[in-house]
C-alpha cells in the first residue's frame, strides 16, 4: 500500500491558493482551525466537485500556506457507502478487509480515513499528508477515549 502523497491532482505542499483551484474550491481565504489550531481552514460549500464517483464539498487544510491535507464531505452518502468505500480502497490501494470505516496510517504520518455518521447522511473522507495527518490521529484518539470515558459514567 503506498502512502498518499496527496489527492484529486494536488499534492502536499502545493500553494493552497494553487491547489484549492485546481480542485474547484473557492478558497478567498483561510482562517485558523477551530479543531487543529495548529492548521489553517478553508471551505467552500457554495461549489461541489467530483470526487471518488460522488459530488463533495471540501475542506483544504494548509500550514503556511502550504497544503496539509483534504477533507471531503459527502451527503446523503450512506446509502451507496459500499460504492464510496470500495473507490476510496481502490484510490489508495487500501486492505478490503473491515466492511466499516476505512482507517489507515503510515509511520511518516499520512493519514486516510473514511467514516461516516447514520444519523446526518454524511460521510467525511480526511485525506492528510504527513503535517496534517498525526495532528489529525491524536485528535481521532482524544476524541475516542472521552467518548468511552463518558460511556463509564454511572
Amino acid at each position: 500500500m503506498g502512502k498518499p502523497k496527496g489527492a484529486v491532482g494536488v499534492r502536499w505542499g502545493d500553494k493552497t491558493e494553487t491547489a484549492a483551484a485546481q480542485i474547484g474550491v473557492a478558497c478567498k481565504q483561510s482562517e485558523p482551525s477551530e479543531d487543529y489550531p495548529r492548521f489553517d481552514i478553508c471551505s467552500d460549500y457554495a461549489h461541489s466537485v467530483q470526487a471518488f464517483g460522488r459530488k463533495a464539498f471540501i475542506r483544504v487544510l494548509s500550514k503556511d500556506g502550504r497544503l496539509a491535507g483534504l477533507q471531503f464531505i459527502f451527503q446523503n452518502c450512506t446509502t451507496r457507502w459500499d460504492d464510496l468505500r470500495d473507490s476510496v480502497r481502490r484510490e489508495f490501494d487500501l486492505s478490503t478487509r473491515s466492511k466499516t470505516d476505512v482507517y489507515q496510517t503510515w509511520s511518516s504520518g499520512e493519514v486516510v480515513h473514511l467514516s461516516r455518521d447514520e444519523q446526518t447522511q454524511v460521510c467525511i473522507l480526511t485525506v492528510a499528508g504527513p503535517q496534517f495527518g498525526p495532528e489529525y490521529t491524536r485528535r481521532r484518539l482524544a476524541s475516542g477515549l472521552g467518548e468511552f470515558a463518558s460511556s463509564l459514567q454511572p
